[in-house]
């Protein structure tokens, strides 16, 4: 079994030696290389935000994309808990897929606050025979049950189309839609998607 084991260097993906630029330039609205230029560590934030908006379903307009573009706190994790909690949801808990991307966008949903992993704890550790997840689910607040069901979209549907709703304005602030677009972005382009800083 051969390893592929040649990272590309941010010097060796510049656009002006992609065999598609011109073409990329005029026909596409991100980068066909994304992935590629993603692992090197030179796409920014808001390119790969903008990336969203490939898809036809996507329901974030401008004027939320610009919000989330001239709000984001400088890497993606909403505090320093989050990314503990996910780091231990990652390694814990048994997510229901074979499909990793999605888990750890799940994860990265779960983890986002201390309700929200209580509830997952007390699923994952309690009998279904006791109320106690019914009665932590009743004190999530909308925000938190936007991301829940996003979780659930992500782990059960074989394409999450219905997750891309959850994105418009009548269903998520402004919290929630940054939260579900980073996991929309992780369930694409995988972990390496967190390293991103500007």
């Amino acid at each position: 079994m051969f390893l592929l084991t040649y990272k590309y260097r941010p010097e060796d993906i510049e656009c002006r030696y992609c065999t598609q630029f011109c073409i990329c330039k005029h026909q596409n609205l991100t980068c066909p290389w994304l992935q590629e230029r993603l692992d090197a560590g030179v796409v920014s934030y808001a390119e790969l935000m903008l990336s969203l908006l490939d898809t036809p379903s996507c329901h974030l307009d401008c004027r939320r994309m610009a919000e989330l573009l001239a709000s984001f706190p400088g890497n993606m994790w909403c505090n320093q808990d989050h990314q503990n909690n996910y780091h231990w949801l990652e390694s814990n808990v048994p997510l229901g897929r074979a499909d990793t991307n999605r888990q750890l966008a799940a994860a990265y949903l779960l983890s986002t606050t201390p309700r929200l992993v209580r509830f997952v704890k007390a699923c994952y550790i309690t009998s279904p025979r006791n109320h106690l997840p019914d009665v932590l689910a009743a004190s999530l607040s909308a925000p938190e049950i936007t991301l829940l069901m996003a979780v659930t979209a992500l782990l059960s549907q074989a394409k999450p189309s219905s997750l891309d709703d959850l994105l418009s304005d009548n269903h998520a602030d402004l919290f929630s839609t940054r939260c579900i677009a980073h996991a929309l972005l992780i369930a694409k382009h995988g972990s390496s998607v967190l390293s991103i800083t500007e």
